[in-house]
């Protein structure tokens, strides 16, 4: 801030000034705002709130499985989570290789196709492997 000399003002008007009186007593927030809250963001309003290092996994368990959940699964190192969150990502490990191995048996029954009428032309034994 400049005065009308052009020379920089290191205290700028108004800083001097001692600060506002108290307002006096306040009000609580009442139970039902906190209830609103803890829905809304749950990892900063509770007590106890998750390890920084859970965040990703705590995504992963509320987002549907797909491309994303191994992402978010090794985002964090598997040393910085705790004991829940190890957990929590190893049941959804399990969920996301279950998925993807529905989806092997999908492609190796369209490989396969449908069996042949003389086996002699069945090479879907061969495809597969």
């Amino acid at each position: 801030m400049f005065d009308t000399r052009g020379a920089v003002l290191l205290t700028p008007p108004g800083w001097d000034e001692p600060d506002p009186p108290d307002l006096g007593d306040w009000e609580p927030i009442p139970e039902e705002l906190w209830h609103e809250a803890r829905k809304a963001a749950p990892g900063w309003v509770e007590d106890g709130a998750m390890a920084f290092a859970d965040e990703p996994i705590d995504d992963a368990m509320r987002l549907p499985l797909g491309p994303h959940t191994w992402r978010l699964l090794t985002e964090s190192a598997i040393e910085d989570l705790s004991a829940q969150g190890k957990a929590w990502a190893l049941r959804r490990a399990e969920e996301l290789k279950g998925l993807i191995d529905a989806y092997r048996a999908e492609l190796i029954a369209s490989l396969a196709g449908p069996k042949p009428a003389d086996p002699a032309e069945d090479w879907a034994s061969h495809d597969v492997a």
